[in-house]
């Protein structure tokens, strides 16, 4: 039986009266129960469409609010990973800084110890210790800095991970200041190092080349390189001794040497150990622009995989 209703609701109904109206007003009073059951009815399943609706937008907002929370635990994760990573970075910056520093300061010694006895018109009392300082100062350092984290942050847009807006400026803002002082310096001994004094010396062919050198990384090269020549450089062997003393003013920097045209030169050495030769390629440009378009060129060229075969093999 249905809720509000009862055996005697339904009698009216019956197959005997339905052509009797005696029974309207019985008919009329279940129908008016049935209408009110049928309110009651919706009534309770609107409640309970309401009632499920509200638990469905309540998961929902949960969800985004925990999905929410979890994104916001990932992009943390992640900042603080790439913090760690910039971290590493600027300590390898910090010790490239360092080599460099010292590099040039031994390079600013040996300058003031070649010049004082050359241009100050000083005694020599070593020359070998002069010579050596010359050649030390055809050589120079190539300044790079870490930058595989930051390039990873721009090119993935992972740089607003950073949430401290003022940390993330001083972040851009110090790479973009030593991509610049690279670039000048890279420029510097393109021009003041390769170009005008490395050109200078090698022309002029003043003093013979070290095997030792103020960049720890080529000594050894070098020395090894030495002990297959097998010849000892000894300060008697350089032309700039053997030159008329009114001849060593080309040295000094007096202003009144004609200009000479910047050009840029570019040397490169394979080592074959095994058959105890060397192969030296050597080449220069009077163009800096189209110097600086071939250069990557060049570069991929010399560090090639280079086999050397015995005639007949």
């Amino acid at each position: 039986m249905f809720p509000g209703f009862t055996a005697a609701d339904f009698d009216a109904y019956q197959q005997k009266k339905w052509k009797s109206n005696a029974f309207n007003r019985e008919r009329l009073e279940v129908k008016q129960n049935e209408e009110q059951a049928r309110t009651a009815l919706q009534d309770k399943r609107l409640g309970h469409v309401l009632l499920e609706l509200l638990l469905l937008v309540a998961g929902i907002l949960i969800a985004l609010g925990v999905n929410g929370w979890i994104e916001d635990r990932r992009e943390a994760t992640s900042e603080r990973l790439y913090l760690e990573r910039l971290a590493r970075d600027f300590n390898q910056d910090l010790e490239v800084l360092d080599e460099f520093v010292s590099f040039e300061e031994r390079q600013t010694n040996d300058a003031v110890l070649a010049y004082r006895p050359l241009c100050g018109g000083a005694a020599v009392d070593d020359r070998e210790e002069v010579a050596r300082a010359l050649d030390h100062l055809t050589g120079r350092r190539t300044i790079r800095f870490a930058r595989a984290t930051y390039s990873d942050l721009l090119s993935t847009g992972n740089l607003r991970l950073i949430r401290d807006a003022a940390l993330r400026d001083r972040i851009v803002k110090l790479y973009e200041s030593n991509e610049r002082w690279a670039a000048i310096i890279d420029r510097n001994n393109q021009v003041y190092v390769d170009q005008l004094y490395l050109g200078f010396m090698m022309g002029a062919g003043l003093v013979e080349p070290r095997p030792d050198s103020n960049l720890p990384s080529v000594v050894a090269p070098r020395q090894a390189f030495a002990r297959r020549l097998g010849t000892r450089v000894r300060s008697p062997m350089d032309r700039l001794w053997n030159l008329p003393p009114e001849q060593l003013d080309v040295l000094r920097a007096d202003g009144d040497q004609p200009e000479r045209p910047v050009s840029e030169h570019l040397a490169y050495l394979w080592l074959f150990p095994d058959y105890g030769a060397g192969v030296i390629l050597a080449t220069a440009f009077s163009d800096l622009v189209q110097a600086g378009r071939w250069r990557p060129v060049l570069d991929d060229l010399a560090t090639t995989g280079v086999t050397l075969r015995q005639p007949g093999e």
